[in-house]
């Protein structure tokens, strides 16, 4: 045997094979301890989900006070007194009432107009802060002057007292009312105009936007709350009131009538109006008509169906 064949005959022997398994276990070894690098899976975008709308805001209804009312009338007819025209009890009711509607939050604007004999007088409007008009609104209102003379406990300061009350009960609801106190109501004794201030607010007004108008005028003496319609101007409003009177207990009845007020000012140009009224008392545009003559249930009354009537506007439309 050459070296050559004996050379060969050791590399096959048991020793090689055991090397040559532990190369190979080697081998294995170190490529299992390789790193593997795992591909990533590409991120399934998450759908973005669609903001929920904001709920309405909730109307934050405060609650009327006959007593407060009656504080209005008081200060109006028995501190300040006659208010007619161009006076300076009508200057003075204005102030008054422009301070009672800031005092209670709302915005206050004071508008001025020329009155027919020349002279000007001035409205006060207030609007609800927070509240979106754009879309349309309801206009409460009462005239705050007086006939020369008249102290007018009644005709109007029950009306004024009443659209106070309801401005200070509506101040944090956020709903779209204007209200506002008219001055040049009643007939000038030079020109003979009336209803001067509620016909100035009326034309300024887009016409379009206002639902419709409440006139709240005399509401202090009497036993039962008339609605009164324009005989000349729509009258649904009218049936609309009186079936909110009875399904809250008030008693009221209806008329139809001539241009009495100034809800007239607007039923004559296509909005619907009505007045709230207790008639005509044996008072009426005289130095009689004092505050001792206005009843606290009567203005209730009016104050409760006017409320009432806002409430239920709001409620249809949300």
């Amino acid at each position: 045997m050459t070296d050559l064949q004996r050379f060969a005959k050791r590399q096959q022997g048991p020793g090689r094979n055991l090397n040559r398994v532990a190369g190979a276990v080697l081998l294995l070894f170190v490529a299992c301890a390789r790193p593997v690098t795992i591909p990533q899976a590409t991120p399934v975008p998450s759908a973005t989900p669609s903001p929920s709308p904001s709920p309405s805001p909730i109307p934050v209804l405060g609650s009327l006070s006959t007593e407060r009312a009656l504080q209005h009338v008081r200060a109006l007819s028995l501190d300040i007194g006659p208010r007619p025209s161009g006076s300076e009890g009508e200057r003075r009711a204005l102030d008054y009432i422009a301070t009672t509607f800031a005092g209670a939050g709302l915005e206050v604007k004071r508008q001025p107009f020329t009155r027919a004999d020349g002279g000007t007088s001035v409205n006060v409007t207030a609007r609800i802060k927070g509240a979106d008009y754009s879309s349309g609104y309801l206009v409460v209102g009462g005239h705050y002057d007086t006939v020369p003379g008249s102290p007018g406990g009644n005709d109007n300061a029950s009306g004024i007292g009443v659209v106070l009350d309801l401005a200070a009960a509506l101040s944090q609801s956020r709903l779209a009312v204007e209200f506002v106190a008219f001055a040049a109501e009643e007939i000038h004794p030079v020109s003979r105009k009336h209803h001067e201030g509620s016909r100035a607010h009326a034309a300024r007004s887009d016409k379009s936007l206002i639902k419709a108008m409440l006139s709240i005028d005399m509401v202090g003496a009497g036993p039962k709350l008339l609605i009164v319609a324009d005989r000349r101007g729509p009258s649904d409003l009218q049936g609309e009131l009186l079936a909110i009177a009875k399904s809250i207990g008030v008693a009221a009845g209806s008329l139809s009538r001539g241009d009495i007020s100034d809800h007239t000012s607007y039923s004559r140009i296509g909005i619907p109006a009505v007045l709230l009224w207790t008639g005509e008392h044996v008072t009426f545009h005289r130095a009689s008509d004092t505050f001792d003559i206005v009843q606290p249930d009567a203005l209730e009354r009016a104050g409760a169906l006017a409320l009432e009537w806002i409430k239920r506007r709001y409620a249809q439309s949300a």
